[in-house]
């Protein structure tokens, strides 16, 4: 048989790397394909705040697409709230966009070693509206089974 020959090159992130097929000198055919990182994590996560302790990153999450390698989740029960992993910051933070687009984080926690939430350990610094700062606090992290999935 003979030989074929694949290569590839990125167009642009958004759009995936495109890949050809050789056959010899003449070219068989291209494709784009977008490549994701694998990343392991269960498809819904429930939270639940400490005794005494009253923040809105309560509730049930679904699994989301996947945040700087990591994956995130969201829950959408009143306004909607996303987990994510922030690499610039190093820390899994609960987002929520207001209406007008702007994010605000409700909750962070820097462990960068943990690779999935259920797996963060320490304190939490959870925002307060009433003293506008934020104040530790415990949050419970329960997993359904993890699984593997590309996203």
């Amino acid at each position: 048989p003979e030989a074929a020959m694949a290569a590839a090159r990125e167009n642009d992130p958004r759009t995936g790397w495109q890949w050809q097929a050789m056959l010899g000198q003449v070219r068989r055919t291209a494709a784009s394909v977008v490549l994701r990182r694998l990343a392991v994590g269960a498809q819904k996560l429930f939270i639940k705040a400490g005794i005494g302790v009253k923040t809105e990153a309560e509730g049930t999450f679904s699994r989301a697409e996947d945040t700087d390698g990591r994956p995130a989740y969201a829950c959408s029960l009143g306004r909607p709230l996303v987990l994510v992993f922030n690499n610039a910051h190093g820390d899994w933070r609960f987002v929520r966009e207001d209406p007008s687009g702007l994010q605000h984080v409700v909750a962070l926690t820097q462990d960068v070693r943990a690779a999935r939430p259920e797996l963060i350990g320490g304190a939490w610094q959870l925002f307060k509206n009433a003293s506008n700062s934020f104040e530790l606090g415990v949050l419970q992290i329960t997993a359904s089974a993890a699984t593997r999935t590309f996203r």
